[in-house]
């Protein structure tokens, strides 16, 4: 057996519960040398492979048939997918990476090992790309050979393995594959690196694909234990989901240098899937910890945004109220009902609540007729507005939470309390939470 077929079956053996193998192939040398290679494998698992269809080249149908055929005549099965890419903001190389992950991604299932062609020379125009960019020692590190996608694995089998060798071994088959024509093009960055500098640097340094792949092995090790201790860090800062993302302690990270907390703020947003920020933004940081606890400071990161509120730092999702709260004016307690905002109240049982029936649910900021209100156990009424900072509600939240109203009486404010009138024993409490933006 040829050394890529051993590769990839060596690959997947050692890639625990596996039950499906998912090939990523655009018909290029690369991917369609995987594909034979995963054939000759004999994995003795499901084969599935997965053709994304940019629309970006007038060749883009021919590429689709010519893929169709390839695993018609293997018997491997195969999905094409058309997508629409946006380069707006980001440039036609991310945005088409992007919408060729999110399309393959649509179709995985748990236990799925996803293999991709990335080869040595790929990793190496990476490293060299991420470092015009300004990365750090996670970008450096390059490309894993394995790391979680959500419910699968993604693998790389051959990204320690020369260009060369994949092209011997699809020559030595007698396979053919597609050209895209876009890859002459030096308007695109990873083209041009690799049509001028790559060829001039490996000249001088013939042994340069081996060094940059130690080179990335070495941060990968370093981002690592960087992520080792980034966690011990997010752990002592007592991590707790909120209604709307999550949030840390705040105390602690004010005694600790600027760069262990970015590093704890890097690790903490890659956790929960954002991107990581620029080192600018990382520095603004700085500010939302050092300002007064009356600012209530916002960040906006990209993809989410980091606040302050008293002795914590919450990281919310961008854009999580864009949706507009909506009265709503039944709402029974036999079962939880979604807002129109994105929140949901669900309704539990509880020592003291309200009783079972159908209720009125109206946002804060539509019921300005409430000024004042009286939890179960205080004495007397207070405004609105001190009860909610008493009860320490964040104040992105509180023209938004949801009062619940028996007719026109007031009975419970979201999940903070029950009017002392309406509260019943072994009565049903609302709880309230944004399940659809966390």
């Amino acid at each position: 057996m040829n050394r890529l077929p051993q590769l990839v079956r060596g690959f997947v053996a050692l890639t625990p519960q596996v039950r499906r193998v998912v090939l990523a192939v655009s018909g290029g040398l690369d991917s369609i040398a995987l594909l034979h290679a995963a054939v000759q494998a004999e994995l003795e698992l499901p084969l599935l492979a997965i053709h994304i269809n940019h629309q970006l080249s007038p060749n883009a149908n021919n590429w689709q048939d010519f893929v169709m055929r390839e695993c018609t005549r293997l018997g491997v099965r195969l999905i094409c997918i058309k997508v629409e890419v946006n380069p707006a903001g980001v440039g036609v190389e991310e945005a088409a990476r992007s919408a060729r992950y999110a399309a393959i991604e649509s179709q995985l299932q748990v236990g799925d090992l996803v293999l991709m062609a990335h080869h040595q020379l790929d990793q190496v125009e990476t490293f060299f790309l991420r470092l015009a960019r300004g990365a750090g020692v996670k970008g450096l590190a390059g490309m894993a050979a394995l790391r979680p996608w959500g419910a699968a694995t993604l693998g790389r089998p051959f990204i320690e393995v020369g260009r060369e060798e994949i092209e011997q071994f699809a020559r030595s088959l007698g396979l053919s594959w597609v050209e895209d024509e876009s890859n002459a093009s030096e308007k695109y960055d990873r083209n041009f690196l690799r049509l001028n500098i790559l060829p001039n640097l490996q000249k001088r340094w013939p042994e340069l694909p081996a060094r940059v792949q130690q080179t990335s092995q070495l941060l990968r090790e370093s981002d690592e234990l960087l992520g080792e201790y980034a966690e011990q860090d997010l752990s002592s800062c007592s991590p707790r989901t909120e209604r709307v993302g999550c949030s840390i302690g705040f105390k602690l990270l004010m005694c600790w240098s600027n760069a262990r907390r970015r590093n704890l703020l890097r690790h903490w947003l890659t956790k929960q899937g954002y991107r990581l920020p620029s080192l600018k933004r990382l520095d603004e940081f700085e500010s939302v910890l050092n300002a007064r606890q009356d600012q209530n400071p916002l960040l906006h990161l990209g993809d989410c945004e980091i606040r302050r509120y008293r002795e914590r730092i919450y990281c919310l999702p961008a854009h999580w109220d864009r949706a507009i709260f909506q009265e709503v004016q039944t709402v029974s307690t036999n079962k939880p009902y979604p807002l129109s905002d994105g929140s949901e109240i669900v309704w539990q049982a509880a020592q003291w609540g309200l009783p079972s029936g159908n209720y009125r649910i109206m946002p804060r900021y539509a019921a300005s007729h409430i000024q004042r209100a009286h939890p179960k156990g205080r004495q007397h009424s207070q405004s609105l507005k001190k009860l909610l900072q008493e009860y320490a509600l964040e104040p992105w939240l509180r023209e938004r939470v949801p009062l619940v109203f028996d007719g026109e009486r007031l009975v419970a404010v979201a999940d903070l309390w029950v009017e002392h009138t309406a509260a019943v024993e072994q009565g049903l409490w609302p709880q309230w939470h944004y399940p659809s933006v966390i």
